[in-house]
């Protein structure tokens, strides 16, 4: 009797995937266009100067711009980051010099408000402090009609301080994380690399107008500066995780229907298999000739399990029977 070919059920890649394709092709460049414009929009803004308590220049514009164009010069964003951006070798310039500055501002505000340095103080007064600390860092003190940035004495300390630290972090590869000797060894260039680091924790810091985070989303995370998740970002957080796991469901519960030949609406509504299992699916589930299985002696197994082998391999030649009448 002439064997019995099984028919190639292989249905033609359905309509709705370019359909989805290309819906999530115009979204997302909307997206993408709304989110680059309004970057430039709401970019944290770079004082035309920024200065001390007593009115003093601590640095200028000019030195926020010119100390990046020293990060991008030396590659520093294959060493570190800034604002998460860049290489995992060095550390967040930005979290550090931020987290740095609360250190000294405590340091600073300690001996203002208790005459003691921070490590003397009780528990209560620690925490009055770093309190005054989280203030300090959170109050914008920008003025956008003059252009200037206003430093308390224990950041403008600290900008002077750490000049010093950043100075000392390029001396050599066992602070840098691989970077050569005296990599930047240049003073100008060390004040104006400081000058940039300390815009960028500013603006990670400081409260935007009219909001309760700052210009980066409280970005880098650091609760000794009030810089804690927002509510917004959980939210958003939680909302695409659900659209990824429901968009997954809807296209998982279509091709089931379609393999089933279930009921399907839109352009499948008339491409229904024949069978219970078609397409794709049945061809992969169907029962496949034992000649093409691999075949070993079960003498080297236990009586038990040699004997369901050979009642599995019996069942199947069965079925392979009824498959191909004439094999």
């Amino acid at each position: 009797m002439e064997a019995v070919q099984p028919q190639d059920k292989t249905q033609e890649l359905s309509p709705w995937w370019r359909y989805s394709a290309l819906l999530v092709f115009i979204v997302g460049m909307c997206v993408l266009i709304y989110i680059s414009a309004n970057a430039y929009r709401d970019a944290p803004p770079i004082p035309h100067k920024v200065v001390g308590p007593e009115g003093e220049t601590v640095f200028t514009k000019k030195d926020v711009e010119e100390g990046q164009g020293v990060f991008l010069k030396y590659g520093l964003m294959e060493n570190g980051t800034i604002w998460g951006h860049g290489a995992y070798l060095g550390p967040d310039f930005t979290a550090e010099y931020l987290h740095t500055l609360a250190i000294h501002a405590n340091e600073v505000l300690a001996r203002e408000m208790f005459g003691k340095e921070f490590g003397n103080l009780s528990g209560e007064q620690q925490e009055a402090v770093n309190a005054q600390t989280r203030w300090m860092l959170k109050n914008n003190r920008y003025d956008p009609e003059a252009g200037v940035l206003k430093f308390t004495r224990a950041e403008k300390t600290s900008f002077e301080q750490q000049v010093g630290k950043w100075a000392a972090y390029f001396e050599g590869p066992e602070t840098t994380g691989g970077l050569p000797d005296k990599y930047i060894s240049d003073e100008k260039e060390i004040r104006q690399l400081t000058a940039f680091f300390a815009w960028t924790a500013w603006a990670s810091a400081a409260k935007r107008p009219g909001k309760e985070y700052s210009y980066t989303n409280n970005f880098p995370y650091d609760p000794m500066v009030g810089n804690t998740i927002t509510s917004e970002a959980v939210l958003w957080s939680a909302m695409s995780i659900i659209m990824l796991l429901g968009g997954l469901g809807v296209v998982c519960h279509h091709q089931i229907l379609r393999d089933r030949g279930g009921p399907v609406s839109g352009p499948d509504r008339n491409r229904r298999g024949p069978g219970p299992l078609s397409g794709r699916t049945g061809l992969f589930l169907r029962i496949r000739p034992v000649r093409d299985l691999p075949q070993q002696h079960p003498s080297h197994l236990a009586p038990s399990i040699g004997h369901l082998l050979d009642r599995h391999r019996l069942c199947r030649r069965r079925a392979a029977a009824v498959v191909h009448p004439g094999r």
